[in-house]
């Protein structure tokens, strides 16, 4: 069992919204892979507001450009970074 966080800024998926369709300023892959080998992929978009002390951690290690991967030492509950209505 294995999981990981890939970011990119800016986002490859468009955030939708009432007056205008443009990509997200962030976006962040949670992928686990089980046992079995099968992956589970939430992508989390994100864009400037409230402070968000989960995302504290992940923003610590990630390189100011493209590199190689990195490791993160600390746990993170991702359920933190999803948004509280998860209708949509």
């Amino acid at each position: 069992m294995r999981s990981s966080v890939k970011a990119r800024s800016p986002g490859d998926n468009p955030r939708r919204s009432k007056k205008a369709t443009a990509l997200a300023a962030a976006e962040m892959h949670l992928v686990h892979a089980a046992a079995d080998g099968t992956l589970a992929v939430v992508g989390v978009l994100i864009e400037p507001g409230a402070f968000n002390s989960q995302l504290e951690p992940i923003c610590a290690v990630m390189p100011d450009s493209a590199g190689p991967e990195v490791t993160m030492e600390t746990l993170v509950d991702v359920d933190r970074l999803l948004p509280q209505d998860r209708r949509t």
